[in-house]
């Protein structure tokens, strides 16, 4: 009994000495909720809700727009309000964000600070201005441009609408944009449009979006405790991610060696692929040349899996909504 009292005296006195001792260390951080040994605050978000921005958002209420957090062995700053985030990015020192250290996404990047979306730094920022530049070069973002594009792959996505509909009687929302976004997209980035019914993209676009579906960047385990996606390759899902991160990586670095053997790119840049193929030419030189054929398949990447995740779910979502709200 003497033994266990004093077990408990010891376990407060520590818990104490940790409570102090974590104030202090974070006390130049933003304000954010009491963290606990190992788990951090995780259990106060989880308890807010299963959807991680709603638990920001509630927890931002009590704390403040911007708020610290720490879950697991991962430690984060929230932006929770349009301003914040405004303000954040529009900041001088926004250049250096901190780089992503989740295993998945140091594999998908090769180990290396690369690509548009999690990479930081000047390489970033570097790989960011050239993308928008080149882009626009080739018309993205210019109505009269766009116009025509999205004329054409309105039609295709409307005949195959309407096919499915005589054929099939009922139609699948979720992923249903997905082509029709990349498509307007792939034109300018690679040169190359897909039919409506190509089984190679639509098997890649499906394991993209299994690949998003099957990563929680909050309230998974092994993204608070990274060492875990390395442990349990399957219960973290590390298996099916690193498939699909090597089968789009491989996609893309198809897609690059293709324009380079059968595009005249030299002479004639006719998409953002070409353009960059020109860049690692001219740089092929400097060992520090951010212009590589590594960092082209990232870009490639990311500018796949953005064109069509995020701008799809938005469609898919509006659609369902007029659907259930036809009043509107």
């Amino acid at each position: 009994m003497i033994l266990i009292v004093e077990l408990l005296i010891l376990g407060a006195i520590l818990l104490g000495w940790w409570f102090v001792n974590d104030k202090r260390s974070y006390k130049k951080y933003p304000p954010g909720p009491p963290r606990l040994p190992i788990l951090g605050n995780i259990l106060q978000i989880a308890s807010e809700s299963p959807f991680p921005s709603i638990a920001f958002l509630n927890l931002s209420k009590k704390y403040g727009e911007v708020m610290f957090l720490k879950m697991g062995m991962v430690e984060a700053v929230t932006f929770n309000s349009p301003d914040t985030v405004h303000e954040i990015l529009n900041h001088e020192k926004a250049i250096d964000r901190t780089r992503s250290t989740l295993p998945m996404i140091e594999a998908r990047m090769y180990g290396r600070n690369l690509g548009i979306i999690f990479s930081s730094g000047e390489p970033w920022q570097k790989m960011r201005r050239f993308t928008i530049r080149t882009l626009r070069d080739f018309g993205f973002g210019k109505a009269a441009s766009m116009d025509v594009v999205v004329s054409e792959e309105l039609e295709k996505f409307t005949g195959y609408l309407q096919k499915q509909m005589t054929t099939e009687g009922v139609v699948k929302v979720d992923g249903l944009f997905d082509l029709t976004l990349v498509n307007v997209l792939w034109r300018l980035v690679t040169g190359v449009n897909y039919s409506m019914d190509d089984e190679r993209i639509l098997e890649l676009l499906k394991l993209s979006n299994d690949m998003i579906q099957n990563t929680k960047f909050s309230f998974d385990a092994s993204a608070a405790f990274p060492f875990l996606w390395h442990l349990f390759p399957q219960w973290s899902g590390k298996n099916l991610q690193m498939k699909v991160v090597k089968a789009l990586q491989a996609y893309c670095r198809v897609t690059l060696e293709y324009n380079r053997k059968n595009c005249d790119y030299k002479s004639n840049p006719e998409c953002y692929v070409d353009v960059f193929l020109q860049k690692i030419d001219e740089t092929r030189n400097d060992p520090e040349s951010e212009y590589t054929d590594d960092q082209l398949v990232l870009c490639l990447l990311d500018l796949f899996q953005a064109g069509a995740e995020t701008s799809s779910k938005t469609m898919s979502f509006a659609m369902l909504y007029v659907l259930i709200h036809q009043d509107i």
